[in-house]
């Protein structure tokens, strides 16, 4: 059984951010910020235009005054997808295969992993529709698990669909524990 980590305290803070960044959140934005701060696992979603990309910016605000040594990976599974994340958070985003130094193969999954990969501190994932369960698994398995470790996965579950095997974000919501 995996405990859930210690909420963390971040009344403070997000009161702080939302001032200086000018940022009225509506209570369902507010609610899923502090999630991502009792869970170490969380799943942003909604329909275009509902404030995703606002949530993942305050909690990246948040996240950068809480942990101002640690570590962030932005990520999504194209490289376009990549480059508006990029643009919409103001800081750098990669694709999931080269976060996590996956290069073409002849197997199943279609790609391999080239060396170690490990990422901690706060990962983001956008576009989480279009992701299959291999690509999904390499990223999960690149995560080092720490208490401050927060994963938080974007997207649409009508948008566009996975370029590959599974429908994770889908499944994800299904199952009830996220």
């Amino acid at each position: 059984v995996v405990e859930p980590p210690a909420p963390e305290k971040i009344e403070q803070i997000l009161e702080q951010v939302k001032r200086e960044i000018g940022l009225a959140l509506s209570s369902k934005q507010e609610a899923a910020v502090y999630a991502t701060y009792r869970h170490n696992l969380s799943i942003i979603t909604g329909s275009p235009g509902t404030g995703k990309t606002t949530v993942l910016k305050t909690i990246l605000e948040v996240y950068r005054r809480l942990h101002p040594q640690g570590e962030i990976a932005l990520m999504a599974p194209t490289g376009r997808a990549s480059r508006r994340m990029a643009e919409s958070t103001g800081m750098n985003s990669s694709t999931i295969h080269k976060a996590c130094g996956l290069v073409p193969a002849n197997n199943p999954s279609g790609f391999t992993a080239q060396g170690d990969c490990t990422i901690c501190g706060f990962i983001g994932i956008d576009e989480m529709s279009m992701v299959g369960e291999h690509l999904f698994a390499y990223a999960i398995d690149a995560v080092l698990s720490s208490p401050s470790t927060r994963i938080v996965l974007l997207g649409d579950t009508d948008q566009l669909a996975p370029v590959a095997r599974g429908d994770v974000l889908r499944d994800l919501i299904k199952c009830g524990v996220i």
